[in-house]
C-alpha cells in the first residue's frame, strides 16, 4: 500500500505499532502472573516494615532477591544471602 494513500493518523498508528505490541506483551505477562498463584511468598523484615517477595514457577531466586534489594536499598551482598535463604526454604517446602 503506497504511503501517499495513508492519512497522517494512519501513518502514526503504523509507526507506533511496535511500541503498542511491546506494551501489550508486558500487560499479558502481568495478567498471567495475576491468574496463577505464587509458588511461595517470603516476608522480609526491612527498615520500612515487612515487605513481600512472591516467587512464581520458573522464577530465579537470585534475580528476585537482587530486584528486591535494589528496590528497598539493600546492598548486593544481601541479595546473595536472601536468595540462598529463599532457595533453602523452597527446597524444604517442596522436596
Amino acid at each position: 500500500m503506497p504511503s501517499a494513500s495513508l492519512d497522517v493518523l494512519q501513518t502514526q498508528k503504523i509507526d507506533t505499532e511496535p511500541e503498542i505490541q511491546e506494551e501489550l506483551t508486558k500487560l499479558e505477562d502481568q495478567l498471567d502472573l495475576l491468574e496463577r498463584p505464587p509458588k511461595m511468598i517470603f516476608d522480609v523484615d526491612t527498615d520500612n516494615g515487612i515487605q513481600q517477595i512472591r516467587v512464581y514457577e520458573g522464577d530465579d531466586c537470585y534475580t528476585l532477591a537482587k530486584q528486591f534489594c535494589d528496590k528497598v536499598g539493600l546492598d548486593n551482598e544481601m541479595a546473595g544471602l536472601l536468595a540462598a535463604n529463599m532457595e533453602q526454604r523452597m527446597y524444604q517446602e517442596f522436596e
